[in-house]
């Protein structure tokens, strides 16, 4: 019944952003949401479900840090697609960015305003500014969620759905999301096998993050 697994079948439909958090939970740590992460991955690369990375999680990532580190860290994000969202002054690489538009605009004020309504653009610490980039970035090329473990942006989930149409989950709740949508499609595919083959499910191991997951 299985066929080749491949990155980018995404056969549920579910397209998720992941943060830089959640990431060096996948590759670093070994709680509760960090092995949840790590099977978020395998699901990705086995082609149930669609991850990507914004262009702001390299950004800082790898800012003010020396070379090694910041190739390591590269590495360890480099088999995510990634997202070129809008230029922001101070806050993006000129090679990783596009040129916004008024709508751009509109839709990171709209996200910041929502996140930090007591904060201004030009006094809050730079880690907020970049929040609003990835959550608005996630937005801009339709994803359905922006995977965090920051508690201030998963209290904004019911607001930020409201103004922009995306959810902002942990990786427990997103991969319960993506169980949830796998077992809907295999009881249709036990239904309607002619649909053709499914990825293999439980899924192997991940070869996407590198060592020492």
């Amino acid at each position: 019944m299985s066929t080749s697994p491949s990155r980018g079948r995404n056969v549920v439909g579910l397209y998720l952003f992941v943060d830089s958090n959640t990431l060096i939970g996948a590759v670093h740590r070994d709680g509760e949401h960090d092995e949840a992460a790590r099977e978020l991955f395998r699901l990705w690369e086995a082609g149930w479900i669609a991850l990507g990375r914004t262009d702001t999680m390299d950004t800082e990532r790898t800012e003010d840090q020396d070379e090694a580190t910041a190739a390591q860290r590269q590495e360890e994000s480099a088999c995510l697609p990634e997202a070129f969202g809008p230029f922001v002054l101070d806050d993006s690489r000129l090679d990783h960015a596009v040129l916004g538009s008024d709508e751009d605009d509109a839709r990171i004020r709209t996200v910041f305003s929502i996140l930090f309504p007591s904060s201004s653009w030009e006094t809050v610490r730079r880690n907020s500014r970049r929040d609003a980039m990835h959550v608005a970035t996630t937005a801009r090329y339709g994803g359905h969620a922006f995977v965090t473990n920051e508690r201030g942006l998963l209290n904004k989930d019911e607001q930020i759905a409201a103004a922009l149409g995306i959810r902002l989950w942990s990786p427990t709740h997103a991969l319960e999301r993506a169980y949830g949508a796998i077992a809907a499609r295999r009881r249709l595919h036990a239904l309607e096998p002619e649909r053709g083959p499914l990825p293999d499910y439980p899924v192997p191991t991940s070869s996407c993050l590198p060592s020492p997951w």
